[in-house]
């Protein structure tokens, strides 16, 4: 192709998380001869991933956070960017409210706007009817769809007719268990060197529901729990572990190489309310260890004999921790999960977008 094709990924701010992460793995492998990709954000504040994104020669763009209620302010600085900026393809990662920067494009005359679910379940807030509102919209404004998995797909657009599933890729390599991790992160947090680790790898919200896993280690008080990442809900759980006086319980914040701590855990978990697909359960499986999930993450994790699910019943989760924390790390890596190998998932993305603006094979 004698031009380039030009994406502008569309997310709320580039911290770490599931989608960032997805997004970065493939901004750092993606083809910059035939690709040219940029991120507009919705927040000021600096993302985790922004002064890599740059180095990569991809740029960022603030827009104004989303209020559905003053829909004037964004739509104009939205018509501003897009009078000048040209792209061809505008991919929308913000699930419900992709409606708003979607339905900007397409008063921009951007021929292709894609809708991409990340979740296959809301939060039952204040905000629940308005999410699930503006998701009854978005097939007014979006001209194809993708999904982390088949469950978000069908949540977020259940009578789309192609939904394409794009993989969140992973460098496989890199979660193979290591010892010298295992006994560097001990050494960091404090964690006595024959100590068993339940491990659990996600953002502070509620859906991730980590009162669950504050209650899994009062039962569980010989063992420790290592939650890594941030988020709002952060602190609320942490005044919660002081009322509630449970001690072996370590968070670790952010932290650029969550890929090791894999080899720290001896059982990773996974309670959440809902998940668009659970890419850190397929890491988790990279790694070789037990994993156990709630019966509300999407099946498409089940890719080994690893994987457990139960309903979110506390005294079942504690016996399946005790019946599975010992056991031996699984060291080979199983071909199916080689899928979700950066390589091939980074074929499967590139021949999509080839094909979005005008049928073209890479």
């Amino acid at each position: 192709m004698t031009n380039k094709i030009r994406i502008l990924q569309v997310v709320s701010i580039m911290n770490v998380g599931g989608i960032e992460t997805m997004l970065m793995n493939y901004l750092r492998n993606i083809d910059r001869n035939l690709f040219e990709v940029d991120f507009l954000v919705h927040r000021e504040d600096e993302g985790f991933f922004d002064k890599e994104i740059k180095t990569l020669g991809a740029q960022i763009y603030k827009a104004p956070s989303i209020n559905p209620f003053k829909k004037g302010e964004y739509k104009s600085f939205m018509k501003e960017f897009f009078n000048n900026h040209h792209y061809d393809i505008v991919h929308s990662h913000l699930d419900a409210l992709s409606y708003f920067p979607l339905m900007c494009a397409k008063n921009a005359n951007i021929d292709v706007r894609v809708a991409h679910s990340h979740v296959n379940g809301f939060d039952k807030d204040a905000k629940y009817l308005l999410r699930r509102y503006y998701t009854t919209k978005i097939p007014k404004v979006a001209t194809d769809y993708a999904a982390c998995s088949e469950s978000a797909g069908k949540f977020m657009f259940p009578n789309a007719e192609n939904v394409k599933v794009i993989l969140n890729p992973l460098d496989i390599e890199k979660f193979k268990y290591s010892e010298q991790s295992s006994h560097d992160l001990k050494q960091e947090f404090s964690i006595p060197e024959n100590s068993k680790v339940v491990g659990h790898v996600g953002r502070f919200n509620k859906a991730k529901n980590h009162p669950f896993i504050v209650e899994l280690a009062k039962l569980n008080p010989e063992l420790i729990f290592v939650c890594v990442g941030e988020g709002d809900d952060k602190p609320v759980i942490e005044k919660l572990c002081l009322d509630q006086e449970v001690d072996n319980i370590v968070f670790t914040g952010v932290r650029s190489d969550v890929y090791r701590f894999y080899s720290l855990f001896d059982i990773f978990i996974l309670p959440s309310f809902y998940e668009g697909l659970g890419n850190v359960a397929i890491e988790a499986q990279c790694a070789g260890i037990p994993t156990i999930v709630s019966e509300h993450v999407s099946s498409d994790v089940d890719l080994t004999n690893l994987v457990d699910r139960f309903p979110l019943n506390l005294d079942m989760w504690s016996s399946a921790i005790q019946k599975h924390i010992s056991d031996s790390k699984e060291l080979m890596i199983p071909q199916s999960l080689m899928k979700y190998d950066i390589k091939p998932a980074l074929e499967n993305l590139e021949s999509f977008y080839c094909k979005l603006v005008g049928g073209k094979d890479k």
